[in-house]
């Protein structure tokens, strides 16, 4: 069994797959079937893992140039994505 922690800035979630609501900050134990379905959610943290912070990565940990793998897209106006350099 794994455990997350709702970290939503929204609240309390309602969660169809446990058929019930989650409270913010409420720690749930999920089957390691349904563990990788909150592991990449922005909403859930894995309790005794390494969580830097809800919002994601500290800037101390982000790289301090560019790496060649990133692609900036930016999106006009009209819906159209424009690639960046």
């Amino acid at each position: 069994m794994q455990q997350f922690k709702n970290v939503s800035p929204l609240g309390a979630l309602e969660v169809p797959l446990l058929c019930r609501i989650v409270e913010r900050d409420e720690v749930i134990e999920v089957t390691e079937d349904q563990a990788p379905l909150f592991a990449g959610q922005a909403d859930w943290v894995a309790c005794g893992g390494q969580i830097v912070s809800e919002s994601g990565p500290e800037l101390a940990d982000l790289p301090d140039e560019p790496t060649d793998d990133v692609v900036v897209e930016q999106i006009e106006d009209d819906g159209d994505v424009v690639e960046k350099e």
